[in-house]
């Protein structure tokens, strides 16, 4: 593992390959070992919750290096990574969003203030990947799980509404009203 050449071997065999236990037994040990550049993009990251999670931790914690004008390039890696399944886009979407309010609950100071507006946009990035680049039939369960994460939930009135223009991809009069 400790090879280049062999670790780029792993990678590839791993991408035609991604339900051989072998090779991710072998992505795991790399993940151990810090690799975690060299196995961002490998689709197979994703079926391995521990190595899913490192791989996420890590992109998160570079994604504060980028500047903002360049977070949608330098991120490629981490939406496919997140956008692998439906359980993989939640648990981030989830694990974004409980960084953004946990970090706006103990703001004390701007930088925490960035990190929190950080972490939101890190969750819109990722929704926005993936309404390009699912099925249109998906996209309502992306549009709920936003819903459920802001907690819209807890106001029945708007709930319900939104939840119509999101099903019906239109605005009648009757859900303005209801709005209103």
């Amino acid at each position: 593992v400790d090879c280049a050449v062999w670790r780029e071997l792993v990678g590839e065999l791993s991408l035609k390959h991604e339900r051989s236990m072998l090779l991710q037994f072998a992505i795991a040990i790399m993940t151990n070992k810090g690799y975690h550049d060299e196995i961002a993009s490998l689709v197979s990251v994703a079926s391995n919750f521990k190595v899913f999670n490192t791989s996420l931790l890590n992109h998160i914690r570079k994604s504060h290096n980028v500047r903002p004008d360049r977070l949608d390039d330098e991120l490629a890696d981490f939406k496919k990574l997140c956008c692998h399944s439906a359980a993989s886009y939640l648990y981030s979407q989830v694990l974004l969003t409980h960084l953004a309010t946990v970090t706006a609950a103990n703001e004390s100071s701007t930088t925490l203030t960035n990190h929190s507006s950080h972490y939101r946009r890190l969750s819109q990035e990722l929704e926005k990947f993936a309404l390009k680049t699912l099925p249109a039939q998906q996209t309502q369960n992306i549009h709920r799980i936003r819903l459920l994460l802001l907690q819209v939930s807890e106001y029945p009135t708007v709930m319900a509404p939104i939840t119509n223009i999101l099903t019906d991809r239109a605005i009648s009069q009757a859900t303005i009203n209801q709005l209103y």
